[in-house]
Order: C-alpha cells, then structure tokens, then sequence
C-alpha cells in the first residue's frame, strides 16, 4: 500500500510540473520523465508484490477442499 501511495503523490507532482508548463532540460532528462519513469517501476515493483500475495502465499483466495 505504501508503494501505491507513494505513486500517487509522484504522480500529482508530475501533473503539478507538466501543467505549469514546459521545463528546460538542462540535464538531458527533464524532471517530469524522470518522475514517469519512477512511477513506472514503482508500479512494477507494487503489481509483482500483489501477485506474489495472492498466487504465492494465497492472500485473499478462499480454499476449498
């Protein structure tokens, strides 16, 4: 939860920045790809955690028998 979370407030950020308007890229990546590409790994990162609980340890799933 707290890797979704966190993914959310960069993502506000990131519209925060892109909607101020254009940023020079001084540095060759500009601040708001950088945080794009934070967000997506962070994503990754929470979606491969989700299923190692449900298809590994069984979170959420009732069994029957």
């Amino acid at each position: 939860m707290a890797i979704n979370l966190a993914a959310v407030v960069l993502y506000a950020i990131n519209i925060g920045l892109r909607a101020s308007g254009p940023t020079p890229m001084d540095t060759g990546m500009s601040t708001p790809v950088l945080l794009s590409i934070i967000d997506v790994a962070l994503l990754f990162v929470s979606g491969w955690l989700g299923g190692q609980m449900v298809h590994v340890y069984g979170v959420g799933v009732e069994r029957r028998e």
